[in-house]
This record gives C-alpha cells, sequence and structure tokens, in this order.
C-alpha cells in the first residue's frame, strides 16, 4: 500500500472518530435536557414560598383598608359591632359598648432620624363616637392612657395632623403604668427599627378582654391583655411577628417571652385576621410560633 493511500486512510478513520464522539455528546445532551423538562415542576399562578403568599386578594383588601390594616379590616367572628374610624396614619375599628378600639391598622414606612415634635398636651374625644369618652375617666385611676397607635413613629412619619390623632380617646386603652411604659414601649421601638430594616411593616393591635367584666369609673372596660401582630413582605412571602402581653408584666421581661400564635389572638379576641389569604396558607401562618425578632 502506498504512503499517500496510508495518509488518506488514517484521516478517514480520525474523521469517522471525531463525528462519533459529536454525535455520542449530542445524543447525552438532548437526553439530559428531556429529562430535565420532564423533571421541572410547573410554575404556580401564585408564586408560592415557605407555604405562605400574597394574592391580589390580599393586596386589594389591604389598599381599601387605606394601607393601613394588612389584609384588609379584621372579621368579627363573635357577635361583635365595630366603628370604622379613619385617621390619616391609622385606622380604628371601635367599640361603643365596650367604650374601647377593639383593634388599630397603621403601616410604617422607612424613615429614619428622630422626631422633633412635642408630645402635645392633652387628650381629646372623639366627636365621631356616640361614647364620648373623656380623659377625665383616666384620671387617678391608676392606668395609663395607653396609645395603640403610637405617637412617637406617627408624628415622625406623618406629621403634626396624624400626631394629633393618636391622642384621640378612640385610640386609647387602660393600660398599667408598667405594660405602658416599658415592655409596650420596647415594642414599639422594634416596630420602627423593622420598618427601616425592611423598608415598611404593618402592625395590627388592640386589647383582649376575658368575661369578667371590669370598668373604669363605670365607664371604660379595662382589657385583660393586649396583643399586637407586625407583618413584613419579603418578596412574596408573609411573616409575622405576634404578642398577648397581660398587664401584669413585671417591666423586666424580654418581649420575645411573650411571643403567640395568631390562633391564639383570634381565639382570645374573637376576630379573624387576613382573611383573603387562602385557607390552606393562612392556616400555615396563623399557626406558628415566632422564634426570634427579625434580623
Amino acid at each position: 500500500m502506498s504512503k499517500n493511500k496510508k495518509v488518506s486512510n488514517n484521516r478517514f478513520l480520525i474523521i469517522l472518530l471525531l463525528f462519533a464522539i459529536i454525535a455520542t455528546a449530542a445524543f447525552f445532551a438532548y437526553k439530559g435536557y428531556k429529562d430535565r423538562q420532564v423533571l421541572k415542576k410547573p410554575e404556580p399562578a401564585v408564586q408560592v414560598v415557605d407555604g405562605q403568599y400574597i394574592n391580589d386578594a390580599v393586596k386589594k383588601a389591604t389598599a381599601e383598608a387605606d394601607n393601613h390594616v394588612y389584609g384588609g379590616y379584621p372579621i368579627p367572628k363573635k357577635n361583635q359591632t365595630v366603628k370604622i374610624l379613619k385617621n390619616t396614619a391609622f385606622t380604628v375599628g371601635y367599640c361603643e359598648k365596650r367604650k374601647n378600639p377593639l383593634w388599630v391598622g397603621y403601616r410604617y414606612d422607612e424613615k429614619k432620624g428622630k422626631n422633633k415634635l412635642k408630645r402635645p398636651s392633652g387628650f381629646k374625644t372623639d366627636s365621631r363616637t356616640d361614647s364620648k369618652v373623656k380623659t377625665s375617666v383616666y384620671t387617678n385611676s391608676g392606668y395609663d392612657r395607653g396609645h395603640l397607635a403610637p405617637n412617637a413613629g406617627v408624628a415622625f412619619r406623618f406629621g403634626e395632623k396624624a400626631q394629633l390623632e393618636t391622642f384621640l380617646m378612640t385610640n386609647i386603652v387602660p393600660q398599667t403604668p408598667i405594660l405602658n411604659r416599658q415592655v409596650w414601649k420596647r415594642i414599639e421601638d422594634v416596630e420602627s427599627e423593622l420598618a427601616n430594616k425592611f423598608e415598611n411593616v404593618w402592625v395590627i393591635a388592640g386589647p383582649i378582654f376575658d368575661d369578667d367584666v371590669t370598668l373604669l369609673k363605670n365607664e371604660v372596660e379595662i382589657p385583660d391583655e393586649f396583643f399586637k401582630i407586625i407583618i413584613d413582605e419579603e418578596k412574596d412571602r408573609i411573616r409575622t411577628l405576634s404578642f398577648i402581653l397581660p398587664q401584669d408584666v413585671t417591666g423586666k421581661e424580654s418581649i420575645n417571652e411573650f411571643f403567640a400564635t395568631i390562633d391564639e389572638i383570634e381565639e382570645k379576641t374573637g376576630f379573624d385576621f387576613f382573611a383573603p389569604v387562602d385557607d390552606v396558607y393562612e392556616e400555615s401562618l396563623e399557626k406558628l410560633l415566632p422564634e426570634m425578632i427579625w434580623k
């Protein structure tokens, strides 16, 4: 066999080998692609993260509540009549019978700095109510006039008009001095810090009453406990921090000691929170017990 013929045969074998290698690689690449297509899960209509999600109904209900109350107004499970009172920075669900707000909802956006507005000199009766509770009911009672929508946080973010509205008696509940000035105040500070860290948070807060009715000067019912729910949206995930605080705190407790589930709060208050969330995910959200303040 001639030298030229040997070279030609070698070239042919090399080309044939390369073609076989390329064909084999192409086959396995295609097979892998098809396998991935079979294994890939279809995208859900609404993104689900950690079993909780934000749907259009949640967004709509929040918007209809002036973006103050996350997921819309709490729905009474018990026979409770609630009067909705709208303010600049917060909304109140008020009870004429108990002469108390049953819940207050507000949203904090990120805003760093310090409040420069002075504290108003006094509280005012809210003329929108039939009960028209006066500030004098609290005088020498042993209870503080406790804010549900905070004075300082609202004043700093929304201005003087909004601050003055926090001093309406429809935003005020009887709280023991230690609770109001120490533990409750620390949670208010945490709300503000979380809003600055995560851009915004919503808060729903209110009193809890048992069946043993005690009145302040035969007028305002004294709550036995209080609840607070802090809500944050992280992408399409809802996360919450929820608390139940008794009147008889010592003031030395960590706020983490008062973590509670939303299910517990609903049981004690008779309200259904976050009703627009799909039932499966609402159940998952509301049974979770917080473990720590978000970092």
